[in-house]
């Protein structure tokens, strides 16, 4: 026999629910079926109006043409041919700059951010854990 839930119970798996469905998740990235080797690439870090980062694999010749629902706020230098193979997030953060030549990286679900963002975002996570100790 089931037990019925109340309305708060009701309430709050609702809520738990939304939660999950507005997790982020790591953005698909391109397929390999669309990488052609004679052609030129970079990514188009990207920010939509509720500040959520995004990238964007671009041919380089139609890097600056406009981008859908988002700002392009950087666009990397051109990326070799076999890290776009091998879908490699890292590989490209690691050995391609900006072409302002700003470092970056990804986090685990995919945003991107500058080297400058990231060792301050760092610095402040390493601060709130000192006061909370």
């Amino acid at each position: 026999m089931k037990s019925k839930l109340s309305a708060e119970q009701k309430a709050e798996l609702i809520k738990k629910k939304e939660m999950m469905r507005k997790q982020p998740k790591r953005r698909p990235i391109w397929k390999r079926t669309e990488v052609d080797k004679n052609k030129q690439y970079v990514l188009l870090l990207l920010k939509n109006d509720n500040n959520l980062r995004e990238f964007e694999l671009r041919e380089y010749d139609k890097r600056n043409e406009k981008v859908e629902n988002s700002r392009c706020v950087y666009t990397t230098k051109i990326i070799p041919f076999d890290l776009l193979w091998r879908q490699d997030l890292d590989g490209i953060a690691e050995t391609v700059k900006l072409e302002t030549d700003k470092p970056f990286n990804f986090d685990s679900l995919g945003n991107w951010g500058t080297q400058e963002e990231l060792e301050k975002f760092e610095k402040e996570v390493l601060e709130r854990q000192r006061d909370n100790n």
